[in-house]
């Protein structure tokens, strides 16, 4: 594609800056070199390129045309984009807080971060030198695998399926690293606290107990029985006007 062509295709998703236009169009050169086995077409691999600039310079786009563009639809995409995006070693940097400020969960970003310094030095420990620096743990499958780690300790909504979308990876590699600081939240913080299911009584509730536990004592004569019966009678009916609404007439 030509350099008009690129140009005219930055104006209808919404760019006109000359050094998007640039970077995109070196990205393009780049992807024709190094991802040369990718089955993309001229225009979808232009449109991702202006993407990929747009949002190194957190530049909005309209994503919904982009799309259109490409000539493919939405999920191949946003596979396409995120296979993009790690061939050209573009995955965009998140940290704990950014994710915690989008998802409104600031509360557990302490405890979060240190459950991700916990896995990142165990990992360190565990390979080599030439392995760790494969491995980015700024990426957004790391910090928002240790922010939903805390979430979920704390019974802290968040929703689960845009985060692992954010993330770019599968749900199972997911849920895999979750278990995985989850044992190091344990470590650090202990247990997580069962749920333990409590009554709460009402002051009706006591009421009634203090009326049953009359039933435990000793054995009375025919007419204490008969008195019992009657104050039972009248507890019941007492407590049925409350229930009902009904005025108390004998105040």
């Amino acid at each position: 594609m030509d350099n008009q062509a690129m140009k005219n295709l930055g104006f209808k998703i919404g760019v006109s800056s000359a050094k998007i236009l640039r970077r995109a169009q070196e990205l393009n050169r780049l992807i024709q070199l190094r991802c040369s086995s990718l089955a993309l077409n001229d225009s979808c691999r232009a449109v991702m390129c202006f993407e990929l600039a747009a949002t190194e310079h957190k530049h909005p786009i309209n994503k919904e045309s982009a799309v259109q563009l490409s000539g493919v639809n939405k999920k191949v995409y946003a596979n396409s984009f995120k296979t993009l995006q790690t061939l050209l070693g573009l995955n965009p940097t998140v940290t704990i807080r950014d994710l915690a400020v989008q998802f409104g969960c600031v509360g557990v970003i302490e405890h979060a971060n240190q459950v991700l310094q916990s896995y990142h030095k165990e990992f360190e420990d565990k390979v080599s030198e030439a392995a760790r620096d494969d491995v980015d743990f700024s990426k957004p499958l790391f910090t928002g695998a240790a922010l939903y780690t805390i979430c979920k300790r704390q019974k802290i909504k968040v929703d689960k399926t845009k985060l692992v979308e954010m993330t770019g990876a599968r749900r199972g590699t997911f849920d895999k690293l979750c278990a995985e600081m989850e044992k190091h939240a344990t470590q650090l913080f202990g247990e997580k606290k069962s749920k333990q299911s409590k009554r709460h009584h009402s002051w009706m509730d006591d009421l009634e107990k203090s009326f049953e536990d009359g039933a435990s004592l000793p054995k009375q004569s025919k007419g204490d029985q008969d008195s019992s019966s009657s104050k039972q009678d009248d507890y019941e009916e007492w407590k049925r006007r409350i229930l009902e609404g009904v005025p108390d007439t004998n105040k």
